[in-house]
C-alpha cells in the first residue's frame, strides 16, 4: 500500500487530527516538525503488512535443499551495519 502521501505540519496535525485520520485512508501522512519530517501516520492495516511475520531471504535460503553450504550471513532488518571483514 504505497498510495498517496500527504504531507503536514505539527502544528496543523495539532489543530486537524481528524483530518489527517482521514487523509491515512488515501495513503500515508508525513509530519514536519520546524520543516524537517518527524513522524509518519499510517492505517494499522500498513501496519500490520509492514510488521508481519514474512520468511527473509535468508530463511528461503536456509530451507532449499540442494543449496550447498553458503559461507554467509545475511543481516536481518534493523541489524547495525558492520564494517566487511576480508579474509
Amino acid at each position: 500500500m504505497l498510495g498517496h502521501v500527504h504531507s503536514m505540519s505539527s502544528r496543523e496535525f495539532n489543530e486537524a487530527t481528524g483530518e489527517a485520520k482521514r487523509a491515512v485512508q488515501a495513503g500515508t501522512v508525513h509530519i514536519a516538525d520546524r520543516g524537517c519530517p518527524s513522524h509518519v501516520l499510517m492505517s494499522y492495516e500498513h501496519y500490520r503488512e509492514l510488521t508481519s511475520d514474512r520468511l527473509h531471504f535468508a530463511d528461503i535460503l536456509c530451507r532449499t535443499s540442494g543449496i550447498g553450504k553458503l559461507d554467509v550471513e545475511f543481516p536481518r532488518p534493523g541489524d547495525p551495519a558492520r564494517p566487511a571483514a576480508f579474509e
